[in-house]
């Protein structure tokens, strides 16, 4: 059963793509991230939103410190 809240981590594809982000070096991670965002922008990931939302969090986490 998956889970599914308001917030940017609430659903189980977004807390995936945090666990696999926090385990990559920081080129991976840089990689992960853009890739989870360029999906849903390039119009190929319509069912990855979530993911793009955890995405666009932790480049807004790391840009406001």
């Amino acid at each position: 059963m998956g889970s599914w809240g308001t917030g940017p981590f609430d659903s189980d594809s977004a807390a995936d793509l945090v666990d696999v982000v926090g385990a990559a070096d920081s080129d991976g991670a840089v990689a992960l991230v853009r890739e989870a965002l360029d999906r849903v922008a390039g119009g190929r990931g319509r069912h990855y939103g979530g993911e793009a939302v955890a995405a666009a969090a932790l480049v807004a986490a790391t840009c406001l410190g």
